[in-house]
């Protein structure tokens, strides 16, 4: 369920609503909706994103059972459409600033899907697991099931060598700068990039992606709101700086690294502002 809370509550939005008496069999009562929230909007699954249209007339929500679904908002038990297509997990929606009623998704699959969200159609489909895959070099957690036991070998039978764990491609963000969509994904040592060169809609055009190899993980990206051509990259890493910089080649049309201060030269006491 989505739930939105005032940013500046006001003292009877925080007061905490009285407790109803339950029909339990054990006479004890429970609490309910008792949070000072408004309820926006539930899905069947879990919510894994959620951005709201630019005009703030619609909110997009994705969860874990490939669904994208586009409500009215605030009122988002009113389901305007749903952009459905996805075959795996979707976790990063993004809608192009130069281009409004395009929207952005990718999660668990090797393909970004590019929509008119409005009309919940799909355009076309980017090709991103080529050059992805190779650059995710953390594993997954590796969860151990109680497993049957296992009716005794042979002596001349050999051990099973352990199998290594598949490499899960997952999205966790998607942002862009004028004609290219930044992306990046859990484990990868990269910042992936496609630069635009026509409309979107033309489905017949490939588009390359591009990675930027940072040597560590990619936490996650955030592109400078006072210097669009800059983006700040963290990153997980105990050998080497927490943060880099990028910045975007007018010439080559691709993503260069460039000089970034180190964390420890932000004067104390100055506050930064939250992007």
């Amino acid at each position: 369920m989505l739930i939105r809370y005032p940013t500046f509550p006001t003292a009877e939005e925080t007061a905490p609503k009285p407790a109803e008496p339950s029909d339990s069999k054990d006479g004890q009562s429970e609490d309910k909706d008792c949070t000072p929230g408004t309820l926006v909007l539930g899905h069947v699954s879990v919510v894994t994103d959620i951005i709201l249209s630019p005009d703030s007339r619609f909110i997009i929500t994705a969860d874990r059972d490939e669904h994208i679904r586009i409500s009215n908002y605030p009122l988002g038990f009113v389901i305007h459409t749903f952009c459905l297509g996805s075959t795996s997990f979707v976790t990063s929606l993004h809608i192009l600033p130069s281009n409004p009623d395009v929207l952005v998704s990718g999660g668990g699959e090797d393909v970004l899907r590019v929509w008119l969200w409005k009309d919940g159609k799909q355009l076309r489909t980017i090709d991103i697991g080529e050059v992805v895959r190779p650059k995710i070099t953390v594993p997954p957690p590796n969860i151990k099931a109680n497993k049957p036991a296992k009716k005794k070998r042979k002596l001349d039978t050999p051990e099973d060598e352990p199998e290594e764990p598949p490499k899960v491609l997952a999205l966790t963000k998607i942002d862009s700068v004028g004609d290219f969509i930044l992306f990046c994904v859990l484990g990868a040592t990269a910042l992936f990039h496609v630069h635009i060169k026509e409309s979107v809609d033309v489905i017949e055009a490939p588009l390359a992606v591009t990675a930027l190899d940072l040597g560590a993980p990619v936490l996650d990206f955030v592109v400078d709101k006072e210097h669009p051509d800059r983006i700040w990259i963290s990153l997980d890493t105990q050998d080497g700086p927490l943060l880099r910089s990028a910045r975007l080649g007018s010439a080559t049309s691709s993503l260069l690294l460039a000089p970034a201060p180190s964390l420890t030269d932000v004067p104390e006491g100055m506050h930064l502002p939250l992007p």
